[in-house]
């Protein structure tokens, strides 16, 4: 799974719910619930990640689109740069946070001062297992008549844990032992402590044979688990102790963007130019899209910063893509 545009129900219950015809209709009712005077506002402040919401809705494809043997990325698609406009035009009508540099969402979107934010799937998972408000998923819709909205998917795996080879043979099996430690799947004791911690001090077990976080599993176990499974992690699952409901729920939502998902085509294959420069270039595109929607910039200056993309790196990325996804 990649990002979710995660909601408040609450928050959207005024207008009908998070559902929307289309990216105007978004907007309108965005509009409607905005209330600055009372210090509520519909988004947080991370402009790109909600770009890339809005990107799905008019049907950009996921990093890359193949046709024909060639690749053309997400930023020189037209319905990626129609989202791009949306979220000028979104900015204009006040719905981001006025602070970029908000540091409180998740209390925000608890208190019900904004209405959505953008998360990735796993990090979802560990927010709904800490906070209890109505969490709800704004599945992609059709931004516009004639699009197709999609669900982007991510890459399966967020990196690797490497051992030196330098390493003697008892280390590198202790090191091995550990990984496969942290990799334990769901139902087994390891995976029970990974996740919630010590029984007794950080959860209990109910009447149901169910567990239930205490004060400190939330504070020390929940914030423990994720940098944890940077390492090593089992099968993806959902369980949330307490709160069967919204794990039948996210479940649903799961299957929905399951249903019209895509994935990178560039996934599994590797390009020297991306490695060395990728980030880079990410950084700058992405922050030319900041002073855009914030109004420092014009929409043509997304262009200029292509060209520059391409020239800087991208066009040599897309060369190298094309030739390992053509097996040369």
């Amino acid at each position: 799974m990649g990002q979710v545009y995660v909601v408040n129900q609450d928050y959207w219950k005024p207008v009908g719910g998070a559902e929307f015809s289309d990216a105007e209709d978004f907007l309108a009712k965005g509009k409607e619930l905005l209330d600055a005077k009372r210090n509520k506002y519909v988004l947080e402040p991370a402009y790109v990640n909600h770009i890339g919401m809005f990107s799905q809705w008019f049907g950009a494809p996921s990093g890359w689109r193949l046709e024909g043997g060639k690749l053309t990325h997400a930023y020189e698609t037209e319905e990626y740069q129609e989202a791009l406009a949306f979220a000028v035009k979104v900015a204009k009508a006040g719905l981001f946070w006025p602070d970029p540099n908000l540091s409180t969402t998740m209390e925000k979107m608890a208190q019900g001062s904004l209405g959505a934010y953008v998360q990735s799937f796993p990090s979802f998972l560990v927010d709904v297992k800490t906070y209890d408000f109505p969490f709800g998923v704004i599945v992609p819709f059709a931004g516009k008549a004639g699009a197709t909205p999609k669900y982007s998917l991510g890459y399966g795996s967020v990196g690797y844990t490497a051992i030196s080879k330098k390493a003697d043979k008892a280390r590198v099996k202790m090191l091995l032992g550990v990984m496969d430690y942290l990799a334990a799947p769901f139902g087994t004791e390891e995976r029970l402590f990974l996740d919630n911690g010590i029984e007794g001090t950080h959860w209990n077990r109910t009447s149901d044979g169910d567990i239930k976080l205490t004060a400190k599993g939330n504070a020390e176990a929940v914030t423990t688990a994720m940098p944890l499974a940077f390492l090593a992690a089992g099968p993806e699952y959902i369980y949330l102790p307490g709160k069967p409901d919204a794990a039948r729920q996210i479940y649903g939502w799961q299957k929905e963007l399951l249903a019209m998902s895509q994935s990178n085509p560039t996934s599994g294959h590797f390009s020297d130019t991306s490695t060395s420069k990728s980030a880079s270039l990410t950084t700058s595109m992405s922050d030319v899209q900041k002073d855009i929607v914030a109004g420092r910039k014009p929409l043509s200056a997304f262009k200029e910063e292509l060209r520059k993309w391409r020239s800087g790196g991208g066009d040599k990325m897309r060369a190298e893509f094309e030739a390992s996804l053509a097996g040369k």
